[in-house]
């Protein structure tokens, strides 16, 4: 599973939340999905990653759940797995976080693997890196907010 974060605004008919950029990759995704439906798990189809775009890459920002939610409280955010901040907000818990200080830098979770699963752990600085990522998306969200699902 993971969590989006987006550039967004409120939608004031529906009040809902709606991405300021949008993209056709969930499109092509979808022929994708059509082209793997039926195929057996040895067809070369399912070497074909999902297709993205500059939209997708440089205005959205995509995290495993778990790191997304580590991510927010390390920000002083409330953790939630759907919600939404202004982005001058995030902006500005991202700046404070990347002031170069030592409390500012996250130590890495090693590795760990049980007889039920394996959870790779995460290196140094990895929120640190993610948060530069989460600061861009507030840029490009301007005097609108950032949500995430």
């Amino acid at each position: 599973m993971s969590i989006t974060f987006t550039p967004s605004r409120l939608d004031a008919e529906t009040n809902t939340w709606e991405q300021l950029f949008t993209c056709d990759c969930f499109e092509k995704g979808s022929e994708l999905d059509k082209a793997r439906e039926g195929a057996g798990a040895d067809d070369e189809v399912w070497n074909v990653p999902y297709p993205s775009c500059e939209i997708c890459i440089n205005i959205n920002l995509n995290m495993a759940t778990g790191n997304a939610l580590d991510l927010l409280h390390w920000l002083g955010i409330t953790i939630d797995y759907s919600g939404e901040i202004k982005a001058a907000e995030l902006a500005a818990a991202c700046r404070r976080r990347l002031w170069d200080e030592p409390r500012n830098h996250d130590e890495g979770i090693p590795p760990v693997t049980t007889d039920k699963y394996v959870y790779l752990g995460r290196e140094a600085d990895y929120l640190r890196r993610r948060t530069a990522d989460l600061l861009r998306v507030a840029e490009e969200a301007g005097e609108h907010h950032v949500s995430w699902a």
